[in-house]
């Protein structure tokens, strides 16, 4: 999965997506860990990170930028891209499982050259993709010394979750009404 700021702009009838460059939520500098300790300090908890929250933090304009997620970078003859539109975390001391929310742009459509694709498309007016929401989890939380990197689980990032990180993503995701 890699994630990319894209610039967006009008033209009649469509929106396009220009590729801007390439960026990292994780890092003890990143987005996500900025994020949360401005959210909670050493304090474990629930927080929730805003599209336009993303896009400040990664140093996109909200009005014009948007960060889009590739989930299968390394697929050839298709493109699989998603716009970020916020995230809910939820913070222990040592690991943070996170609910990307995603509206869906293109989901394995055919594509000769998806680089070149993805380095500029469009999309109509107006178009809303389905929503959906992933599961992830990075190997820190409120207590520092270690990286803010992504866990591992084989070949995919999936995150175990209990009933308290369960019962704030629950209502975190129900009340913005993300998948109803």
């Amino acid at each position: 999965m890699t994630h990319s700021l894209y610039t967006l702009a009008d033209e009649p009838g469509n929106t396009v997506y220009q590729l801007t460059r390439r960026i990292k939520l994780t890092a003890e500098s990143g987005a996500i860990a900025s994020f949360i300790r401005e959210a909670r300090g050493t304090d474990p908890g629930g927080w929730r990170m805003s599209e336009r929250d993303l896009l400040v933090g990664v140093g996109g304009a909200p009005e014009s930028d948007a960060v889009v997620v590739d989930l299968k970078p390394n697929a050839r003859d298709i493109v699989s891209l998603y716009l970020m539109r916020g995230i809910v975390g939820y913070s222990y001391a040592e690991w943070t499982p996170l609910s990307f929310l995603f509206e869906r742009l293109f989901d394995d459509q055919p594509e000769r050259d998806p680089e070149r694709f993805k380095q500029r498309f469009t999309r109509g007016e107006g178009f809303r993709g389905a929503r959906a929401v992933s599961f992830v989890y990075l190997r820190h939380g409120t207590q520092r010394g270690e990286a803010w990197n992504w866990g591992h689980i084989g070949r995919v990032n999936g995150a175990i979750l209990f009933a308290d990180a369960w019962r704030y993503f629950d209502q975190e995701i129900e009340s913005l009404g993300w998948l109803g």
